[in-house]
């Protein structure tokens, strides 16, 4: 799902399998899903675009079959403090666009992961080069969320 037809088209364009689906929808509204659909939920590099990220949270659990995850993987928030966020190019030009973005701490994806009902299972920062000092900031963290089971 993504609300940009850009951003469908290139995905489209860069898988090619049959039992993958491309929906043009906002996230921030509910979802055209029925409750307790799916295994797994993923967002990738999309929720430092949204502000509130509360309905987020609350539609991946509706949608999640009990024992489902809720994956997320995000630009670090060090990273977005020292000036870091997504760019894109748009058409021919080369002028940079920025997209809104918004910082949200780890504890707020935690915390906000929880009061939707989720349990923590796995979380990973991850910087640019495998064997990178600890100096270097975290290019990226990733959070796996679950649905407790009936």
């Amino acid at each position: 799902m993504d609300f940009s037809e850009g951003m469908l088209k290139q995905a489209k364009h860069n898988v090619n399998a049959k039992n993958v689906s491309f929906i043009q929808h906002d996230i921030r509204e509910r979802w055209p899903f029925k409750g307790e659909q799916f295994g797994w939920v993923i967002g990738n590099l999309i929720l430092e675009h949204i502000e509130n990220l509360a309905p987020i949270f609350a539609e991946a659990y509706r949608v999640l079959k009990p024992l489902g995850f809720l994956f997320i993987c995000e630009l670090h928030p060090y990273r977005q403090i020292k000036g870091v966020q997504a760019k894109f190019h748009s058409g021919k030009q080369e002028k940079e666009e920025k997209i809104a973005a918004y910082i949200h701490d780890v504890s707020e994806y935690i915390n906000t992961g929880q009061e939707a009902g989720f349990g923590l299972d796995k979380i990973a920062e991850w910087r640019d080069q495998p064997d990178s000092p600890l100096t270097e900031l975290p290019r990226l963290i990733s959070i796996v969320l679950q649905k407790p089971g009936k």
